[in-house]
Order: C-alpha cells, then sequence, then structure tokens
C-alpha cells in the first residue's frame, strides 16, 4: 500500500511540476510579446515626435543639406522628392536608389505619413521607418537602427 501511495504522491507531484513549468513560459511569453509591443510603440511615437519636429523647421531651411544639423547617431533624416529619388541623406554620401517603392513613401504619398519597419538578418536589429510628407510636396523620413525583443 506505501508503494502504490508514493506512486500516486509522484504522479500528483510530476503533474504539478509540469502545470507550473507551463505556467512559467506562458507567462514568460506573455510578458515578452507585452514589452515588445510597449518597446515598438515608443520608438513609433519617438520617430513621430522627430519627424513633426524637423518638419516644422523645414519650410526655414534654403537647402536640403541643412537637415544634417537635425541628424543624430541613432536617427538618420532622408529627403525624397515625389519621384522616390533622395535629395539628401544624412548617413550615406553616395547617390542612393530610387526610394519611391518603399512602404513608409507609398504610404506617406497617399496619406500624408506613412511608416515601416525592416530587419536587418545581418546586424540583428531592427530599423524603423517614419515618413511624412511636407508642404512642398517632398516626403521627410526618419529612420531608427534598435535591438528587436529577441536579440536583446
Amino acid at each position: 500500500m506505501s508503494d502504490r501511495r508514493q506512486s500516486m504522491e509522484e504522479k500528483i507531484s510530476f503533474q504539478l511540476f509540469f502545470m507550473g513549468l507551463f505556467g512559467l513560459l506562458l507567462t514568460a511569453g506573455l510578458c515578452i510579446a507585452v514589452f515588445h509591443n510597449a518597446f515598438q510603440e515608443q520608438v513609433w511615437a519617438g520617430l513621430r515626435t522627430a519627424c513633426t519636429e524637423v518638419s516644422a523647421a523645414y519650410s526655414y531651411l534654403s537647402e536640403p543639406q541643412e537637415l544634417a544639423g537635425f541628424a543624430a547617431d541613432d536617427l538618420r533624416l532622408t529627403l525624397i522628392d515625389e519621384s522616390g529619388n533622395v535629395l539628401y541623406d544624412s548617413a550615406v554620401s553616395k547617390e542612393l536608389e530610387n526610394h519611391l517603392s518603399r512602404p513608409e513613401i507609398q504610404q506617406a504619398l497617399a496619406n500624408g505619413s506613412g511608416q515601416s519597419d525592416r530587419d536587418s538578418a545581418t546586424m540583428g536589429y531592427r530599423t524603423y521607418y517614419y515618413a511624412i510628407r511636407l508642404s512642398d510636396g517632398n516626403i521627410l523620413r526618419l529612420a531608427q537602427d534598435a535591438k528587436d525583443t529577441w536579440s536583446i
């Protein structure tokens, strides 16, 4: 009878252990999802704010290169015309390919603003893009690289 009781105790212990492990994994997964969403919203809000501030000062600039004063180490500024041609980029001095096919540019042309994000498979980070159509028809796009939740 004690052998049977011991095996029942072991069976119950194993069940409790696996229920606890399942609960722990479920909680960890939910926390990661919540933190990831909060992190993304924080990045989008920061880019929207920065883009709004730079676009407000844009009308006072005499040439696109003056946008360099608004660039930061972690913030890339790109000025793009309505045809998708890059007029200025704070990170690259060479001529860049046409940006008309980029989702954030298409959204900005259609709706006044747009956003998208893309992974960098080689660098282990995600780049967040926010674009806004300016009063002269050009598009101001800001980009920020950020480690994603999985790499953190």
